[in-house]
């Protein structure tokens, strides 16, 4: 399991390549963020990831401030999730990942599991599973959790 401070960008079939540019300049001409990599995912239609050193989380704020200043920001890109971790499709692997996300959650907070899986044949349950048995809080909240543990899955 590695860091891992980026986006998985979305775009419509066969737009990658623009959507790619669109977040390649925000990330570094708006938000002036430097050694920033975006490349398409060619096996993934529509898939592109973004590689930076800052904060996922923090820069897709940032991206929703400048968004409401102009609204028109984006031609190509349909939508950007964070991505804090990456790591091999193992279910182990994503059991320990979620062991540490256990870590930052007080008992009373509810939380979810939220799956996105492309081109794996492992099944829904089985991953979401592997994640939610690791942790212990007892309130698990599907419709308005308070924390979403997302996995982006891709075997690529």
């Amino acid at each position: 399991m590695e860091n891992f401070h980026g986006f998985v960008i979305s775009s419509r079939r066969y737009e990658e390549k623009e959507a790619a540019k669109e977040i390649h300049y925000i990330l570094e001409m708006v938000l002036e963020y430097e050694d920033v990599e975006v490349r398409p995912i060619y096996k993934l239609i529509g898939l592109s990831i973004a590689h930076f050193h800052q904060d996922p989380i923090k820069t897709l704020i940032k991206i929703e401030e400048k968004m409401v200043e102009d609204p028109d920001l984006f031609r190509y890109v349909l939508k950007i999730v964070p991505i804090q971790y990456k790591l091999e499709t193992d279910l182990s692997k994503i059991g320990d990942l979620a062991d540490r996300f256990e870590s930052e959650l007080d008992k009373d907070d509810n939380w979810r599991v939220l799956l996105r899986r492309r081109a794996t044949n492992i099944s829904h349950d089985e991953i979401v599973e592997a994640a939610a048995k690791e942790i212990d809080k007892v309130i698990v909240d599907l419709e308005d959790p308070e924390y979403i543990i997302r996995i982006e899955l891709m075997e690529v």
